[in-house]
């Protein structure tokens, strides 16, 4: 199986949640408080909502409720209305209409600083399990776990598909997969101190300990960026009394994961990890927002064993949105990561890397109405655990890569046996549709599988004969190689072949191939399965052929070229294929 087993400390932290408590039995604010709440602030009974509501609009903005609404609470404008049902509504009347048996109230969205006048809050609380009133699932492969006795901890096994080539699940050899679990044990920090109708100071914040272990397992050459929002976690309303009014907050934890990075190797990597950590932002009134932070963290973690190039990231991040009175009113979310870079030509050839991005949020539609939206990034933090040294497959000597003079582009060299050849096929030239035909204009052209620019750069480019030789015939010729370099002849292949004793697997990159044809890149020849313009102008074999043209022709239309297949693991060379179709070209040195 090959995988990359990553750490990722997964944390977020949320916004304004308050000590939770059934609503028939309120908690009261920490004792030396003192409260004020304004004669406008009307709180309104749960039952007496119920009872006397006619409708509401879709926006929940306008109300109509029977006449015995006002008799009971006799609103005006300007008055602010709490009502606890459901996820709470915290509304400022901006107008009133009695018509008969009912009346009409219009609203706008009121603030904290609108409801309190004076009001002191701190409290730390611990998120539970029973607090958890549904989770959702959004794709296959994701579970929570219940433990009983760990009330705290949240515990999450997965089994993940982030990319199907074929969108066949049941076949495994054309996917990307993110398997392991994590848990997260944390308690919420809340402090707020609201004075003549301001809120003057605040901090947001969680302390938390969580570990993590995943890995990611690749079974195919693939390049992918993807974050999916795997579950959602709701949690029950929580009812926090100040003095006459209740406070409503429904929090709401997204699961989101994702890799982005390449491969075209087999990856056996793994690590795990704890952190332990408290962050979040504070406020005081004339001064704004501030994050802070203080955390400390354990890595455990095995050498990798790497068998081909890849560099992936691999992550997992909660996201918290708390709502007040059913406003979105803090968010955060932390993408905790693995990453591993691999480079065969490099020294060092592997480098283990974990990291935490902690970003946080506040909202001022709750909050208050000076307050301004406020985001930032908490810590940005990355560590080198480990690295391998020198290089593990032997680069041309004193020419490790080349820079392509004409466009930029870089390309690697891998010594085989007396050979010196580009380790990567040759990318040079504009693209042009399948369709057409490369011409002799004084500008190289290539194709691109699938006339797809990014096929181009992960597989190279695709070139008629004619092209590929710039209209010369001469064994041996430059082409359209680099200075220096040139088209192999037959004989140079031939030669390429007895140093690999024929296995064309040992040609072949890791997990390019299957069963008797999988490649295992013995050479460092790093062989891509392109596939091929056929000469009618369509494209094929995509991941199940690879072709190399020669310099050496058979006749006017056609000539030699190497052949690799998915599913061989002989070593081929034809000798009178079409020159009109588009073949690989890797350049040899002079």
């Amino acid at each position: 199986m090959k995988k990359l087993l990553s750490f990722l400390t997964i944390i977020v932290f949320i916004l304004f949640l308050i000590q939770s408590c059934s609503e028939e039995n309120p908690v009261e604010p920490p004792d030396g408080n003192e409260v004020k709440i304004p004669e406008t602030t009307k709180s309104v009974d749960s039952t007496d909502y119920k009872t006397n509501l006619v409708s509401i609009s879709y926006d929940s903005l306008t109300f109509t409720f029977q006449s015995g609404f006002t008799s009971e609470y006799k609103p005006a404008v300007n008055d602010v209305l709490v009502i606890p049902n459901g996820s709470g509504l915290l509304r400022k009347i901006t107008d009133i209409d009695s018509s008969g048996s009912t009346v009409v109230l219009t609203t706008e969205q009121a603030t904290l600083e609108d409801a309190i006048e004076e009001g002191n809050i701190s409290l730390k609380q611990n998120l539970q399990k029973a607090q958890i009133s549904k989770v959702d699932y959004y794709y296959e492969g994701i579970e929570y776990k219940i433990n009983k006795g760990q009330e705290s901890n949240f515990e999450f096994d997965l089994d993940i598909i982030l990319y199907d080539l074929d969108g066949n699940h049941n076949t495994t050899n054309d996917q990307v997969k993110l398997v392991g679990n994590f848990t997260l044990d944390a308690d919420v920090v809340f402090e707020a101190r609201i004075s003549s109708f301001k809120l003057r100071n605040a901090k947001i914040g969680l302390e938390a300990t969580n570990s993590e272990s995943l890995e990611l397992i690749a079974q195919l050459n693939y390049s992918i960026t993807k974050e999916i929002t795997l579950a959602t976690v709701h949690f029950s309303p929580i009812y926090f009394q100040l003095g006459p009014i209740p406070v409503v907050i429904v929090i709401k934890l997204d699961i989101k994961a994702g890799g982005s990075g390449y491969a075209n190797a087999t990856l056996n990597v793994g690590f795990e990890n704890t952190v332990s950590f408290e962050a979040g932002i504070s406020y005081v009134r004339g001064q704004g927002w501030d994050p802070y932070s203080n955390f400390n963290n354990q890595f455990n973690y095995n050498p990798p064993t790497l068998t081909a190039n890849a560099g992936a990231r691999v992550f997992v991040k909660p996201e918290i949105s708390v709502g007040v009175y059913g406003v979105l009113a803090g968010y955060a979310n932390a993408q905790a990561y693995g990453e591993i870079l691999v480079d065969f030509f490099n020294n060092p050839w592997w480098e283990l890397y974990a990291g935490l991005d902690f970003g946080v949020g506040a909202r001022a539609k709750i909050l208050g109405i000076e307050i301004f939206d406020f985001e930032t990034n908490v810590f940005e933090l990355r560590w080198l655990l480990a690295q391998g040294s020198g290089n593990l497959l032997d680069p041309c000597p004193g020419l490790p890569s080349i820079t392509d003079s004409r466009d930029g582009k870089v390309y690697h060299t891998v010594l085989i046996g007396n050979q010196c050849w580009l380790r990567e096929n040759l990318n040079i030239g504009t693209r042009i549709n399948g369709s057409q035909l490369q011409t002799n204009n004084s500008t190289i052209e290539k194709y691109c599988y699938n006339d797809n620019s990014a096929n181009c750069n992960t597989y190279g480019g695709l070139y008629q004969w004619d092209e590929a030789m710039q209209y010369v015939t001469t064994q041996g010729a430059k082409g359209i190689c680099p200075a220096g370099w040139h088209i192999p002849t037959l004989s140079e292949f031939m030669t390429l072949g007895s140093t690999v004793a024929g296995d064309a697997n040992a040609l072949k990159a890791v997990l390019q191939g299957t069963g008797n044809g999988a490649g295992t890149n013995a050479s460092g020849f790093t062989a891509l399965l392109a596939g091929d313009r056929f000469d009618t102008g369509y494209f094929e074999n995509l991941a199940v052929d690879a072709y190399f043209w020669s310099s050496q022709q058979y006749d006017a239309t056609g000539a030699g070229n190497l052949n690799l297949y998915y599913d061989d693991d002989i070593f081929y060379l034809g000798l009178n294929d079409d020159k009109q179709y588009g073949f690989s070209v890797r350049c040899i040195k002079d």
